[in-house]
């Protein structure tokens, strides 16, 4: 079956830190693939490279079997490439709507102002775009909060919004970097039914996550990467028992379903 998203070899280097070194990840239709590793380990860089905001210095990504690592961001995000950030990137003075709508657009606006960005999506209501914003909300457990200020949103509601920006233009694959961060149990427990429902869709996840019993619940397959490498790639209960990953970073934590340990 041809991967989704792919990527072979990967290398960056920032200075004298060499962030990836030879890593390679791939995800097909219908899978979550965990990427998981110490702090500092390249994990949010390796999502940067396949999202085109980081240049590599070697190697290559491909979507859908087709090499796409001379492409920019705004082309792979046109061919389905989806991405939330590990610190959110919203405009907290347009509402719920307008930053979800603007996932539709932003690729086109790159360093613009939110009073640019508001010009330009108000008058983009029409039918079709109000449908895809409705659909990406209403999937994310947010449509209720269409009309609010993104700025007054608790915490873990902004979450859900940039998921749902993310989800609006219905991407075949969406790179999740550290989405449960400051989520409450019943929240996590709404990501993962996002999650699981997307991908049914025969679609593509891979997830940035240190919350390795969410880990667990969503992942078939994981990647641990420590000092910009690779050192596994297998299920999470083969990541469990395998003794580097444990020393590297797992210790007394467990990839596990729910209730089980996660003390990493």
């Amino acid at each position: 079956m041809t991967a989704v998203i792919e990527a072979k070899g990967i290398s960056k280097r920032f200075g004298g830190v060499q962030a990836l070194q030879d890593v390679a990840i791939q995800a097909e239709a219908g899978q979550v693939v965990g990427l998981i590793g110490p702090n500092g380990a390249g994990k949010s860089t390796l999502v940067g490279c396949l999202t085109g905001l980081i240049r590599i210095d070697a190697g290559a990504v491909f979507f859908r079997g087709q090499e796409i690592t001379h492409l920019s961001p705004h082309q792979r995000a046109r061919l389905g490439i989806g991405r939330t950030f590990q610190k959110l990137r919203l405009a907290d003075r347009l509402t719920v709507f307008e930053n979800v709508a603007a996932g539709m657009f932003a690729h086109l606006f790159r360093n613009e102002g939110a009073s640019r960005l508001r010009r330009t999506v108000a008058p983009v209501r029409r039918p079709e775009v109000t449908d895809a914003v409705t659909r990406a909300l209403r999937s994310t457990g947010t449509e209720s909060l269409r009309d609010e200020m993104v700025g007054v949103l608790p915490y873990g509601q902004r979450h859900f919004v940039e998921l749902a920006r993310a989800l609006v233009s219905e991407p075949d694959v969406l790179l999740l970097d550290e989405p449960a961060t400051g989520l409450t149990d019943s929240e996590k427990d709404r990501l993962c039914e996002v999650v699981t429902q997307f991908r049914a869709g025969g679609r593509a996840v891979i997830l940035i996550e240190h919350d390795l019993e969410l880990v667990g619940r969503l992942c078939d397959q994981v990647m641990v990467v420590d000092h910009g490498q690779p050192i596994f790639a297998g299920t999470p209960a083969e990541a469990q028992r395998n003794p580097t990953v444990v020393v590297a970073y797992l210790g007394t934590a467990r990839l596990g379903p729910k209730g089980g340990e996660n003390h990493a």
